[in-house]
């Protein structure tokens, strides 16, 4: 589950004639231009003049910050059919190789445990430091990332909601997403006094579905789990009839593969055991769900496990108790999803609420190229 920050720039558009710009993003074309969003607009202005560049250059004398990337998933799909939640999609396998390859000319990627040792031991950071994460969990982490990192030798994170993994049902939004897209029914009712019309358009239903988890995704736990499990029921004959080919789409990675990446180097954190926003959550609920994340990954990996990622991630989501919480749990540093970076003498005091760039699947090679020598500007 995924939140977009508030104000993006993406809401209004600027003609620019074809021949200077390659489509990179699909936009539709009329007479000879492309509409670019007003972000795209200004990196590729800055991308072109090399301003990006210099920039650049001039941050490797500048005073160092720690850039972390957020993503979620890498594939290739059909946007017009695809029946689960498109915004977890954060890239496709090309462009994902791309940005790999882009970082390491920029940047030097680095692990979590580099963080850890800095604030704790004041072990060195190198120039320009940059740490590649996922959220969830999903299979496509291992078949299509996992492949792409270790041939370029990019090492890469990945926070996992444990309760998920190896199962053969997907994460509670995305079961969500696949009903609103692929319900035969006129109407979906969510309890009592929740009640969506369904058109034909695959674009209004997933409109629909948006309005319904910023809806419910703050109900108390125990709440929401209650109403999910009865709208889950009520239509259980949409998931029963889903074909193969739909419900491999959307599958949780399984231990197997966790061992594996693990063996090659890739860092594993807790996402949680249901991926539940902690801040909903009673405190016993919100002890179960952090110790149950950990304990898990440290009986399958046989090592410590002391990162963490806030379900959710932006700032209502984590509060002074979570934090204790996580402290006193044994997790040593945890990232939130609220964009941006974090400078080096910022990170003892925010090791518990890092933030992150946020790499989407509308993001342009330009885009991506300046929003990380401009964290917090272009996101």
């Amino acid at each position: 589950m995924k939140s977009r920050a508030q104000g993006e720039n993406s809401d209004w558009w600027v003609p620019i004639p074809s021949k200077h710009i390659r489509c990179e993003v699909g936009r539709p074309c009329c007479a000879g231009q492309i509409l670019m969003t007003k972000r795209e607009l200004l990196s590729f202005l800055a991308v072109k003049t090399g301003v990006n560049d210099l920039f650049g250059y001039m941050q490797k004398f500048a005073e160092q910050r720690l850039t972390i990337l957020a993503y979620h998933r890498v594939m290739d799909v059909d946007v017009n059919n695809y029946p689960f939640d498109l915004s977890l999609i954060s890239a496709t396998p090309e462009d994902f190789e791309w940005q790999l390859k882009h970082i390491k000319k920029r940047f030097t990627p680095i692990r979590f445990e580099d963080i850890i040792n800095f604030i704790d031991q004041g072990t060195p950071l190198p120039n320009r430091p940059i740490i590649i994460s996922f959220d969830d969990g999903f299979d496509d982490n291992y078949h299509t990332v996992f492949p792409i990192a270790k041939r370029l030798d990019v090492p890469f994170s990945v926070f996992l909601s444990t309760d998920y993994i190896g199962s053969d049902d997907t994460f509670w939004f995305e079961k969500l997403a696949y009903l609103f897209a692929r319900s035969p029914f006129e109407s979906i009712e969510v309890g009592s006094e929740i009640k969506y019309r369904l058109s034909e358009s695959l674009e209004d239903r997933r409109r629909s579905y948006g309005e319904l988890v910023e809806k419910i995704k703050y109900f108390p736990q125990a709440e929401r789990s209650l109403l999910l499990m009865g709208l889950f029921s009520r239509y259980a004959e949409v998931f029963e009839s889903m074909p193969s080919e739909h419900k491999m789409l959307s599958s949780p990675i399984t231990w197997e593969h966790v061992k594996e990446m693990a063996e090659w180097g890739v860092e594993f954190g807790g996402h949680g055991a249901s991926h539940n926003i902690l801040t909903t959550m009673s405190e016993s609920g919100l002890r179960s769900e952090l110790a149950g994340s950990k304990q898990a990954l440290e009986k399958e990996l046989g090592h410590f496990i002391d990162l963490f990622s806030y379900p959710n991630g932006l700032a209502e989501d984590y509060c002074n108790a979570t934090e204790a919480a996580l402290h006193e749990e044994g997790y040593k540093t945890a990232v939130s999803y609220v964009p941006g970076s974090t400078e080096f003498k910022e990170l003892d005091t925010e090791r518990y609420k890092l933030k992150r760039i946020h790499v989407d699947n509308d993001v342009s090679r330009d885009v991506f190229s300046i929003m990380l020598n401009f964290p917090g500007r272009v996101i």
